[in-house]
């Protein structure tokens, strides 16, 4: 088993994030998937989990997805046990009207360091965070 952290950039100017989380979760949960997407400020950041060859074959199926663009696989590791066991497509909503800049700087050069400095472990930190408070708030 394995998890996948990724961001892009979306090439739709408003994706429609109910569609996609719709056919997302039916799709990750026939192929033993779980995880979860952010979308702010035009960016996709997502992570996935599960078995390893479900995981390439759709991560395989994101990079050639027209409605994504710069993608940036910000960390890959192998897994005992999933970080988002629950959610098939988790997409918790942030509630504050911004976030502050430094927390989410997803420019394309900000998300090469973070690659090229091998911090993306951060990033799934954040994520399982979002993960940790919405379970909490009962999503």
């Amino acid at each position: 088993m394995e998890i996948v952290v990724y961001a892009s950039a979306s090439v739709l100017a408003s994706p429609d994030l109910e569609s996609i989380l719709e056919v997302s979760r039916r799709n990750n949960g026939s192929n033993g998937l779980t995880g979860v997407l952010l979308f702010a400020e035009g960016n996709f950041l997502q992570a996935l989990e599960g078995p390893t060859r479900a995981l390439d074959k759709t991560y395989a199926r994101i990079v050639n997805d027209a409605r994504h663009r710069q993608i940036i696989e910000l960390y890959r590791m192998p897994i005992e046990e999933r970080h988002f066991p629950t959610w098939s497509m988790g997409c918790p909503m942030l509630t504050t009207p911004r976030a502050p800049a430094a927390a989410f700087d997803l420019t394309r050069d900000s998300l090469e360091a973070m690659r090229r400095d091998d911090r993306g472990e951060e990033i799934l930190t954040l994520l399982k965070s979002f993960y940790k408070v919405a379970n909490r708030n009962g999503a």
